[in-house]
């Protein structure tokens, strides 16, 4: 039985959303199910595909494009947040809004294999600590106390 397109659409969103490569998403393919493609995947480890995502930080629950999802509700990402408001606020970062705090994050998280992580919920704890001590530099240099 064919995959339901919905669970493919959903598999490829989370795959862009956490910053995949394609080279990465078929290395999980491949060493967890050896598969080729997502529409090999039988429903069963269509699902245990998206709990692998999940444990990697995709959130699907609410997703809908060009929507803010608002900021996570963990320690480091409210400190991110209040950096990015103390750093606008002091005149530093010139947009304060979320929408400019996740195009950020993006550039933050972008390598050579990656296109960068879309939100902060995508980030695991070293990437947001990454973003943090790169906003207290800017601080640093621009004389911010952010204490």
């Amino acid at each position: 039985m064919a995959l339901p397109r919905k669970m493919i659409s959903k598999i490829k969103v989370a795959q862009g959303q956490l910053g995949l490569s394609d080279a990465e998403y078929r290395k999980i393919l491949r060493e967890k199910f050896r598969k080729k493609s997502c529409t090999e995947l039988s429903l069963v480890q269509a699902n245990q595909l998206i709990r692998i995502f999940q444990s990697m930080g995709w959130e699907p629950q609410g997703w809908l494009p060009g929507v803010s999802q608002g900021i996570q509700d963990d320690r480091q990402s409210k400190k991110i947040q209040a950096l990015w408001i103390t750093l606008h606020q002091a005149g530093v970062i010139r947009d304060g809004s979320d929408k400019a705090l996740m195009s950020f994050c993006k550039r933050m998280t972008k390598t050579a294999d990656h296109p960068g992580k879309d939100h902060l919920r995508f980030c695991i704890p070293a990437e947001r600590s990454v973003i943090i001590e790169t906003l207290k530099s800017m601080a640093k240099r621009e004389g911010v106390d952010v204490g």
